[in-house]
């Protein structure tokens, strides 16, 4: 009992966590952006996609999406998401539609609960802003 007790002691210290440290309150994540500007699937240009670790989504650590678009945008965008591995970085490959980010016209939420290896946006008409996707996936699975 006591030598678990110390293992898991050990791991925390080495997590930073648990142990007085500044980032107790914090919680690890990755986070990766989209910004585009004109029309077109993000891993085609300069903006690439978002690579999703699907082992941490397989412990419980879901992935949050932030859709922002900025003062005065207008657009019409859907995220995708796909389970290539590796992902084709030049817009080929297998891309599906998230299940609620489609045709989005203003700023949204969603997550993706289900194992993927990829988000991109894809910006089907483009008049004027820019819209950023915000991927937050956190490196530990939720307690």
């Amino acid at each position: 009992m006591v030598r678990k007790i110390l293992g898991a002691l050990a791991a925390l210290a080495v997590l930073g966590v648990g142990m007085g440290s500044p980032t107790d309150a914090q919680v690890l994540f990755s986070q990766c952006q989209i910004v585009m500007t004109a029309s077109g699937v993000s891993n085609t240009t300069n903006s690439g996609y978002c690579a999703v670790d699907p082992q941490r989504m397989a412990q419980g650590a879901g992935v949050g999406l932030l859709l922002n678009f900025s003062a005065g945008a207008s657009a019409t965008v859907t995220v995708q998401v796909t389970g290539d591995n590796p992902i084709n970085t030049t817009g080929g490959g297998l891309w599906n539609n998230h299940d609620t980010l489609i045709n989005e016209t203003a700023s949204a939420n969603g997550n993706i609960a289900f194992a993927v290896s990829g988000v991109r946006l894809n910006v089907t008409a483009y008049t004027s802003g820019t819209i950023t996707l915000t991927v937050i996936q956190p490196s530990l699975p939720h307690s």
